[in-house]
């Protein structure tokens, strides 16, 4: 399977989002969003790994797209990467792992490469559902 680098499939997806008047119009995407109690997401695209996908009202009551990956590792455990982006907002990510147990505000130093580009580096905080599921965001 030939797979489309990253920053390539996330200018496709920017280039079939329009926000008009502050509304962000997208064709279909779906993908789980944190804490959220109604799964009204749809997909707009599947490409090799990543799965693009929108979001009408995410759980704040916002418009929201981005892609995501699944990962299954040996022995069961299971994570998720996903790239989100809110109208006016910035884009923002999140690393999902199912063994993972972050206390909440746990500072983190997270550095991402796309392709061949600059590495961009941040601290991220660590976060956890009522659930009892960790995240990094």
């Amino acid at each position: 399977m030939t797979r489309k680098p990253i920053a390539a499939t996330l200018a496709a997806l920017a280039a079939s989002t329009i926000l008009a008047a502050g509304v962000m119009v997208a064709p279909p995407l779906n993908t789980p969003t944190q804490a959220a109690s109604v799964d009204h997401t749809m997909t707009l695209r599947r490409a090799g790994y990543w799965t693009a996908w929108y979001d009408p009202s995410n759980q704040d009551g916002d418009p929201m797209c981005g892609m995501r990956t699944m990962i299954d590792h040996p022995g069961g455990a299971t994570g998720a990467f996903f790239v989100k982006y809110v109208p006016g907002g910035d884009i923002f990510f999140q690393v999902f792992e199912s063994n993972w147990r972050i206390p909440n505000g746990t500072t983190i130093p997270v550095s991402l490469i796309f392709d061949r580009g600059t590495p961009w580096t941040a601290t991220a905080r660590g976060l956890t559902s009522g659930e009892g599921n960790s995240s990094v965001g």
